[in-house]
């Protein structure tokens, strides 16, 4: 697992189970440094404090703390009151709206909400950052088969209670109250393969008001196994909770029976969408209605692509692979081009318009924030006119 700065295109940081952990300086360029041993797994920076917060993981959730101006370290992990059923490199997510809110997965979640707030006792003494087992109440007493193996937040919500999670043998469910001692069911009619869930992402606009913004309930979920469908997408999570497979397929409509590793959605736009298979990645630029392969000749190999990372202020695309390091795209993006489709259209013009008179969220074309610091101004929209006069920057 890998994770990136939120502002620095440059630095990065990764997990890589027997080598420990490493973290890509500020220098840039193909060296690492070697910053924790053991295995090396899930980690984080923080939204808010990346310079200064930020966490590492090692097998079976051994969840380290970094907190400066001295980079004092804290096993977070000793306060959490039940480890067992947790998998050899289980994940952890920070809420990127809160540095304390951070969620871990053993056959259980677990949330904190104080990650970085809390003191660090020793050894010996009560232990913190305290953790609540959230779920717990639900028709599985809140355990989850062989272990939870994806966790994602919505990315929108400010108060970071939403989030949706999948376990080692297809269990999936969300909550949209932070937990609390019930969460809901994904898919009570079972149209999702009962295999490992490798990947949860949900759409920028997920818990937006409906008559803000569309896709208010999408999310994507990759599978491990190979067999059956891979890449699944609902449109309403939160009501029918339907299911469909839109697994990418090779040019003879056959769908590419892989390991399937990694999903993650655009935050600027959202119709794309990239997945992480056992043998390369694939793109799709309409919400997985089509797919194309990243092809070797761009520059990222076949290979096993276990996470993705998208800095969106700088634009810059990391696929975190197994056994062949980082690798990293900057994409090209155009002001107003809110669906990604390289032309802005006078109906692009005027959701830009509705956002900044506040009929609209800015989910709905985060792109058209050319500064990205969550407005859109007069001058942003005078880009977007300029780019549909004369046509995207190619």
């Amino acid at each position: 697992k890998g994770s990136i700065h939120p502002t620095n295109a440059v630095v990065a940081q990764g997990g890589a189970q027997d080598d420990g952990s490493s973290r890509r300086p500020t220098t840039g360029g193909i060296n690492w440094d070697y910053v924790f041993p053991s295995d090396g797994g899930d980690n984080f920076f923080t939204n808010s404090n990346p310079d200064t917060r930020w966490a590492l993981s090692t097998y079976n959730l051994g969840l380290v703390r970094f907190k400066e101006p001295n980079g004092t370290q804290c096993n977070v992990f000793e306060s959490i009151p039940d480890r067992s059923g947790v998998p050899f490199i289980a994940p952890v997510r920070a809420c990127p709206k809160n540095d304390d809110v951070v969620l871990a997965g053993t056959d259980n979640i677990w949330k904190t909400t104080q990650m970085f707030s809390a003191t660090c006792n020793p050894q010996g003494t009560p232990p913190s950052p305290q953790w609540t087992k959230v779920c717990s109440g639900d028709a599985d007493g809140g355990e989850y088969g062989a272990g939870v193996e994806a966790v994602a937040f919505a990315p929108g919500v400010s108060t970071c209670n939403t989030f949706a999670f999948g376990s080692d043998d297809g269990d999936l469910r969300i909550t949209t109250n932070g937990g609390g001692s019930t969460c809901t069911n994904l898919d009570p009619n079972n149209q999702v393969r009962d295999a490992n869930v490798t990947g949860v992402a949900l759409h920028p606009c997920f818990g937006e008001s409906p008559s803000l913004a569309t896709n208010t309930e999408t999310i994507f979920i990759t599978i491990g196994w190979p067999g059956g469908p891979h890449v699944y997408r609902t449109t309403d999570a939160l009501s029918g909770r339907n299911w469909s497979d839109v697994t990418p397929t090779d040019g003879g409509g056959v769908p590419f029976d892989v390991f399937y590793q990694s999903v993650l959605v655009d935050p600027l736009i959202p119709n794309h969408v990239y997945v992480g298979t056992e043998l390369g990645a694939w793109r799709s630029t309409d919400s997985a209605g089509t797919w194309q392969r990243i092809a070797f000749s761009d520059g990222l190999p076949y290979v096993p692509i276990a996470d993705w990372q998208l800095n969106g202020k700088t634009d810059r695309l990391t696929a975190f692979t197994h056994g062949r390091s980082a690798y990293q795209a900057t994409l090209n993006r155009c002001v107003g081009d809110c669906n990604g489709d390289g032309a802005v259209t006078v109906a692009e013009l005027i959701t830009m318009t509705n956002i900044k008179l506040g009929n609209k969220a800015l989910c709905m074309c985060a792109i058209g924030d050319a500064n990205r610091d969550g407005v859109i101004t007069s001058d942003e929209q005078a880009q977007a006119q300029n780019n549909a006069n004369n046509s995207c920057p190619a």
